[in-house]
């Protein structure tokens, strides 16, 4: 009993020690490995089980989860979307600790952006798992309660259906003049999701902020089809 209660001690000081020189630097705080590994067994007990390439990233839950905790919704690039197979190569870097000592931490990785319809389905997906799974442990955040990844399915879905990447410019009878560049989708996804992030801090809920989003004309006038 005196060994456990020790060696509980130890975990916990050393998880406070890395909690504070993460404040420091202005990063993420670490999810112990059985948080992460629990995060995901909760979710594939109710949405059913995924691969490790469906699995958003240790880090990336990290930066979703010190996302949630303190309130600064900001839509992530998708370059920034990693999987748990993206998340496996890491990148290091040698700084300085809050001692003055020389010492080898990791840098966020980044991926391509998504070419092809598909590619876009799944960085959406992963994106919305992450939701889904804080959600699933901040049970007591009611903007997080309508978190699915149904939600995001109608999310790509909007995208990639006739009222974005299929909107098409009629000029004389059946013929069409013009349709949006992949580049101008991209953009688009990227200034809705910003502006259902802004939606949160009104109170709605995530499901909410982001149907807001997408019905928003001026975010659609501006970021879409002015482009």
């Amino acid at each position: 009993g005196v060994v456990a209660y020790e060696s509980a001690k130890a975990r916990r000081t050393k998880q406070a020690e890395m909690d504070g020189e993460a404040e420091i630097r202005e990063l993420p705080k670490k999810v112990p490995l059985p948080d992460f590994f629990s995060m995901r067994a909760s979710f594939e007990e109710r949405y059913g089980t995924l691969t490790d390439d469906q699995v958003p990233g240790k880090s990336f839950m990290e930066k979703r989860l010190e996302m949630i905790e303190k309130g600064d919704f900001k839509a992530e690039a998708l370059t920034d979307v990693l999987s748990l197979d993206d998340d496996e190569a890491d990148t290091m870097k040698a700084i300085f600790n809050a001692s003055g000592q020389l010492e080898a931490v990791r840098v966020g990785k980044r991926v391509p952006m998504p070419i092809s319809n598909e590619d876009l389905r799944n960085r959406i997906a992963l994106l919305g798992r992450s939701w889904c799974m804080a959600a699933l442990l901040h049970t007591h955040r009611p903007y997080l309660k309508d978190a699915t990844p149904a939600l995001f399915d109608r999310y790509v879905s909007y995208l990639l259906g006739r009222f974005v990447l299929g909107l098409v410019s009629q000029g004389p009878p059946g013929t069409p003049v013009s349709s949006p560049s992949w580049a101008a989708v991209l953009h688009y996804d990227h200034e809705v999701r910003k502006q259902a992030m802004r939606n949160l801090l009104t109170g709605a809920t995530l499901a909410e902020s982001l149907q807001k989003a997408m019905d928003d004309p001026v975010v659609r006038e501006r970021s879409f089809t002015t482009p």
